[in-house]
């Protein structure tokens, strides 16, 4: 049982932090493993050079993704913070309308 103890975690179901990496980049290995040898098995190869005619609309891709998630963060932090504001409100009608969206959106 000596090897295998690597891999099994103690009887209060702890798993120290290297253990618990060692054991999940070998779960990641499997599951990469596994996929590649179905991909081996079928006779499937990638073909990455369409992305080389494409190159230009996957960069203007990827900076409209992060222009678009810069955005979107500070709207729904503005919004949240608006939301927290107005739930400590002694306006009644403010503070329910904050309670009724904050619950809404969880």
């Amino acid at each position: 049982m000596g090897i295998f103890r690597i891999f099994l975690s103690d009887k209060q179901g702890k798993t120290p932090p290297g253990k618990a990496v060692f054991n999940l980049f070998i779960a990641i290995a499997m599951i990469l493993l596994f996929l590649y040898l179905s991909l081996l098995r079928t006779g499937y190869h990638f073909d990455f050079s369409i992305l080389v005619r494409y190159k230009v609309w996957i960069w203007q891709g990827f900076f409209m993704i992060i222009k678009l998630s810069a955005v979107s963060l500070v709207l729904s932090l503005l919004l949240g913070l608006v939301s927290a504001v107005g739930r400590g409100s002694s306006w009644l009608p403010l503070r329910y309308l904050c309670d009724i969206y904050i619950k809404f959106i969880r």
